[in-house]
């Protein structure tokens, strides 16, 4: 039957298998790859009508609108608001050593609000604030690094991403302070923070010109000088 032969042909050409990743089972094409412009993703109805499209190397989406099925409207959403990044983001402390920190930026000029997004210990990336202020307190984060990048919105679209800031959670080492600093007596005072679970902490000291040797070894959090101790003049 020579009448079928280009309709098989067609269907040998386009096998769903030879392209797992890039074509539908009705050999439609859900993944475009334009080399570097990146990749696009698009979704068909099961009547073969493009739906949805998603550019992921700007992170714009496109909602196709059918009527009587024809093609009436395209929606975008993502798209450039036209508003710059904030020129900086920074985060303090860091690193954390109890797993709170703030994260803040700059202000953005028609900006109305700013979405913060965080990748946290090889995680996917996701969105932890959104909202009028230029700051975010981060509480109860586990040992790891977390890594910010914030962006300006308008009412509802949202321009491109700042640089990323890393903050580093070191849950379990207290953080120092010497008291005073420098000494003009010999005499001084070394506090540290209190960690969770722990019944004793060894400070270490190191005199100069000498090894280091170990000042104490107990339950407390504060540590006083010998007043003996010489002093340089």
């Amino acid at each position: 039957m020579p009448q079928h032969q280009p309709n098989r042909a067609k269907a040998e050409a386009c096998r769903p298998r030879a392209h797992p990743r890039r074509r539908d089972a009705h050999c439609r094409r859900v993944r475009i790859d334009r080399g570097s412009s990146g990749k696009l993703y698009q979704v068909y109805s099961r009547d073969g009508q493009l739906l949805f499209g998603w550019d992921a190397a700007s992170d714009r989406a496109t909602n196709y609108v059918y009527l009587s099925g024809s093609l009436v409207a395209r929606a975008e959403t993502g798209q450039d608001s036209g508003l710059p990044p904030p020129e900086s983001i920074g985060a303090s402390p860091n690193p954390s050593t109890n797993g709170t920190y703030s994260l803040t930026w700059s202000q953005v000029s028609g900006a109305i609000r700013y979405e913060l997004a965080e990748a946290g210990n090889g995680g996917a990336e996701q969105t932890v604030y959104s909202g009028a202020d230029r700051s975010w307190q981060a509480s109860g984060k586990a040992n790891g690094e977390y890594t910010y990048r914030v962006r300006a919105c308008s009412a509802s679209i949202c321009g491109n991403y700042s640089g990323t800031v890393t903050v580093k959670v070191e849950s379990g080492i207290p953080s120092l302070a010497i008291a005073p600093n420098p000494s003009v007596t010999g005499t001084y005072t070394a506090t540290w923070s209190a960690v969770a679970g722990a019944t004793r902490y060894v400070l270490k000291e190191t005199p100069a010109g000498g090894t280091e040797r170990t000042a104490y070894d107990g339950p407390n959090t504060t540590w006083t000088s010998p007043s003996m101790r010489c002093v340089s003049r």
